[in-house]
């Protein structure tokens, strides 16, 4: 567990200070029994000071993402790119890995990535729920692309990410997205029957599948209905950078 963490600034040579004094001990034939069942709480404690240290360096650019976790090179791609933010106020520095994504802040992360104008930013000019003072130029600038009768606090789901993708893509100009040739690779994940009521959500999900953007779950269900975290959406969103806006791949 020590080996698979990265270690920054004082943190690095404290850890491996205990490494080199349990090395000794064992070699020794003096390590005592406790010293190694007690480790792993230690090491725990020393990974939550980790995030802080790395933190402050700038190694990462907020403290809860630890910089040998899954999701560390898309959060601080994100973040380099002002994609997205971190939250403000007491939670100042957080990234919030495990907190849900809401859809207004879906709409804001592909709106700054498409680079999307926004409308009227000091009040709502349409009719729409949940919206935070913050998203009023985001949901007046997508009033003409997006589903208005969403309810923008509450959290987006796997098939309403694919849905606004598309949205957004196609609010780029691009006619592509309006429906695929076939539903073939969508059709490939077990739990299909339960989405294919939702044509418009399909044909996205199809869209974005074969672009290598959306995958399935460890077991090949899509989980239409599950909802995205932050770190989930943050690697989403640089899959679909990477696949679209500088490879082109959906477009080829």
């Amino acid at each position: 567990r020590v080996a698979t963490y990265s270690w920054g600034g004082e943190m690095a040579e404290t850890v491996q200070a205990k490494v080199n004094s349990l090395g000794l001990a064992l070699e020794a034939g003096e390590l005592e029994a406790s010293e190694v069942t007690e480790l792993p709480g230690i090491v725990d404690d020393w990974a939550i000071k980790n995030n802080e240290e790395c933190y402050k360096m700038g190694a990462s650019n907020f403290r809860d993402v630890p910089m040998h976790d899954w999701f560390y090179a898309s959060a601080q791609w994100n973040s380099n790119n002002q994609y997205i933010k971190g939250y403000g106020g007491d939670r100042a520095g957080e990234y919030g890995p495990g907190n849900v994504t809401l859809k207004i802040e879906a709409l804001a992360i592909l709106m700054r990535m498409f680079d999307l104008p926004q409308g009227n930013a000091s009040q709502l000019d349409v009719a729409a729920v949940g919206v935070p003072d913050w998203g009023y130029g985001y949901v007046n600038g997508a009033k003409d692309f997006v589903n208005l009768g969403w309810r923008w606090g509450e959290p987006i789901t796997r098939m309403e990410s694919a849905k606004l993708i598309r949205a957004v893509l196609m609010a780029t100009g691009d006619n592509l997205y309006t429906q695929p040739v076939d539903v073939g690779g969508v059709q490939k994940y077990p739990d299909y029957s339960s989405m294919k009521a939702d044509k418009d959500g399909v044909w996205a999900v199809e869209f974005l599948t074969d672009a290598g953007i959306f995958k399935g779950a460890g077991d090949g269900n899509f989980y239409p209905n599950n909802s995205l975290v932050r770190s989930e959406f943050g690697a989403l969103n640089q899959r679909l950078f990477e696949n679209y806006l500088d490879g082109e791949t959906l477009s080829q």
